[in-house]
Order: structure tokens, then sequence, then C-alpha cells
């Protein structure tokens, strides 16, 4: 059988191509993951005694990194401590990051047992250039269909979808959002459409933007919730309108914008933007060795290199990003307890303590590949499997590091359903 890959298509989200000289990335092109038809794969010698500690597990750390953001602003989520300010204050264009206050609105006016019923969508506009959910005249929706819609997929479709169904109309909603605003003390920001799109007197310091979010994400978990999803398949349920079917697809999947929230562990959620004024905008919300923090740039480029670096500052982290059609990113780092960890996002696993430590020592991505699952016990003892080795951490008494020893495997994952009784 050959190897079994995981992934969440990073290749197919375009705003992670080019990340340019604001990441880190290797010297050369990743070698390609082989799949496994032996005798092409590449063997893992035999390791019977990886004593600890290895060569030592070093993560750099670094001052405030050096952002091209015209503004910044990161502040600690629990206490609001700031940590990080460039222009924090400045009133600019803040694109799609508009619709957190949107979605605030949507779910102030709409309580939540009324969300899942479904409604006809009136005559959808034709768009250019837009970034849309799909929605088509006279198609059946939810108000949290149109939430993902909005959040994930970016929709100004959803936008527009939801001020008129919340207000009647797109001008009595956005009066609703700047009152909103006034409550929450954000005196630097103004809105004049719910989706973001650039028009006069619309605009947002980097401190309420922080503030928004912070309050989003604290007081509307279904905001939260939605914000935090990586891919949504949205329900549709026919047009059942004139000249509709009522036989429509299954369903549309909706990818989440969010290039952070694919490739850093601890994202939460949060929203990303771009137009030709505001640039490319970006807030997110993060949660990592028990801090909670909240980051915001404005006038970014790129968003998600240099948001990944913020995060590696906060958290003391070093990334390693490369293009999405490798689909290789990784986040090295030390946890509080001193331990060691690799995340890799093209999985959603990571490998800590022992198994990081060998992971490096035994040639990484190239001889081992991906894990495909996350550490478990065996007979008493911690593995770990690989795409094509399993890891096995012997204790050798209470108080001692043990050995870390390798078998290399065809296929990983196959291996591992087998030793679960798959």
């Amino acid at each position: 059988m050959g190897s079994t890959r995981r992934s969440i298509g990073l290749g197919a989200l375009p705003l992670l191509a080019g990340l340019g000289a604001g990441c880190v990335a290797p010297a050369a092109p990743a070698p390609p993951i082989v799949r496994n038809t032996s005798p092409a794969v590449p063997p893992v010698p035999p390791v019977p005694a990886i004593q600890e500690p290895l060569a030592p597990f070093v993560v750099e750390r670094r001052g405030p990194p050096d952002i091209s953001a015209a503004a910044a602003l990161v502040i600690d989520a629990s206490s609001g401590e700031v940590l990080l300010e460039r222009a924090a204050g400045e009133r600019r264009p803040m694109a799609s990051t508009t619709k957190i206050m949107t979605a605030m609105v949507v779910l102030d006016r709409v309580p939540e047992d009324q969300l899942d019923i479904p409604f006809t969508v009136s005559h959808m506009r034709p768009r250019l250039g837009e970034t849309l959910m799909g929605l088509r005249s006279g198609e059946r929706t939810t108000i949290r269909e149109l939430l993902y819609g909005l959040l994930l997929a970016s929709g100004n479709d959803a936008a527009d979808a939801l001020a008129l169904r919340v207000a009647g109309s797109a001008e009595r909603f956005v009066t609703l959002m700047n009152a909103r605003a006034a409550e929450l003390g954000l005196a630097d920001t103004r809105f004049a459409n719910p989706s973001g799109l650039d028009q006069e007197r619309h605009y947002a310091s980097a401190r309420d933007l922080a503030a928004l979010a912070r309050h989003a994400m604290r007081e509307y978990p279904a905001l939260a919730k939605i914000a935090g999803e990586r891919v949504y398949t949205a329900a549709e349920y026919g047009t059942g309108g004139a000249g509709g079917t009522g036989s429509e697809p299954a369903g549309r999947k909706l990818v989440n914008q969010n290039m952070a929230l694919h490739i850093y562990p601890g994202v939460t959620g949060m929203k990303p933007g771009w137009t030709p004024k505001a640039g490319t905008c970006q807030v997110v919300s993060a949660t990592l060795f028990g801090r909670s923090v909240v980051a915001v740039l404005l006038d970014t480029s790129p968003a998600a290199a240099e948001m990944v670096q913020l995060l590696d500052w906060v958290y003391g982290t070093s990334s390693i990003l490369v293009p999405p059609e490798h689909d290789l990113t990784f986040v090295r780092g030390i946890a509080p307890d001193g331990q060691p960890w690799v995340f890799f996002a093209a999985t959603r696993e990571q490998a800590g303590g022992a198994f990081a430590r060998a992971y490096e020592r035994l040639g990484g991505m190239e001889a081992l590949g991906y894990p495909v699952g996350a550490e478990r016990r065996e007979h008493g003892r911690r593995v770990q499997y690989f795409q094509r080795a399993r890891l096995e951490h012997r204790a050798e008494a209470a108080g001692t590091t043990g050995e870390v020893s390798a078998t290399a495997l065809e296929d990983g994952l196959s291996a591992m359903l087998l030793a679960s009784g798959s």
C-alpha cells in the first residue's frame, strides 16, 4: 500500500503563495513526500538507544519582529496589556475585518433558536472582483449558514443578505453597527457598509479592532466557534422559488481565509481582509502555553508570514514556512515545562518531548515524514507513528528520561490502524 497522507489542502489556499523575505525558509526546496512503493522508501536506521538529552533543541529568542504593517497592535487577551504597538490609534480602512462587527450585530438581533430557520434570499446583484460565498437569487439558507459564509469565505454577498434580513436594508444595518461601536467605546471606528469595501468614512484603528476582537471572542461563543473553523460545508436547501428545482447541490465547501488558523498552532480565529485602499489586514486570536493574545496588522504584506512572525515572538517559537504546494509548515517551540515540540500544519499533529528530539536526530521529514497520529500507549509504552517509522519511548526507571528507538515502516498510518485493531 502507498503512503497515506492527510492534508488540509493548503495548496488550494493562494494567500500563502510567495510568503516573501519576512519568513524563515529553507535554502533549498523541500524534498517531495515519497509514496512508499518499496524499495523507494528511504530506510530508517535502527536506533537502539538514543539517550536524552540529545543535541540541544534550541529555539532562538528574538526581539520584536521588523514588520511592514502600517499599523499594528498585540494585546494580552486576559489583561489587555499591550505587548506591541505601531500607530495603533491611527484611523485606517480595515477591509473585511469589518465583518467581525457585522456578525456581532446579527447575533445581537437574532436569538440562538432562530439561527437555523430557513428563509429565501432575495435578488443578489452581480459582483466583480469581490469575495463571495456564492449565494444565488431565490436560494434558501439560514442565518447560521450565512455567518459561516461571512466569516470563512468572507462573502460580501453573505454580508448584504444578513443586513437585509436583520435590518431591512444595508443602511439601517450600518446604523446598528455604528451604534454598537459607540456602546463599546470604539472612538476611532466608523462603518459605512457591512462588508468592508472601500468607502468614505469607513475606518477603524488597530486599537479599536483589537478591543472589538477581544470582546467578540469572549462574549459571542457562536461567533468564536464559526471563526475557528478551518473548513465548513454549508447546507443548501434548494431554491424553492419561481423557476427553482428544489434539488440544488448538497452543499458548498467554505475554506477559512484566515491563513494563520491553518498554519500556526493555537490560533483560535478572527478575520483577514483586503481592499485596494486598505491593503492586507489581519485580526487573529490565539491561545498557546496558557496565554491568549489578540493581534492586529493593518496594511501589511504578506499577512500570513508577518502574523506568524508576531506569534513566534509572543510565544517564543520558531516557524518555517515554505510554499503551499509542498504542504510543509513547521513550528518549533519549548513548552513552559521545558519540553520541546514540533507542530506540523499539514496534519495538525505534533511531536513532543523525547519524540521531538528523536525526530530531528533521525532526519526529520526526509527520513520519517509527517506524524500520522498523536502520541499513544501500546503495551504500556509511549509510541508515535510517522509516515515511514514508528518511534517508541522506553522509560528505564522512575525519574529517568529513557530511550527512543525507531522501526522503519512502509505505511505508518496503516500500521497504526492495524495496531489499534481498526
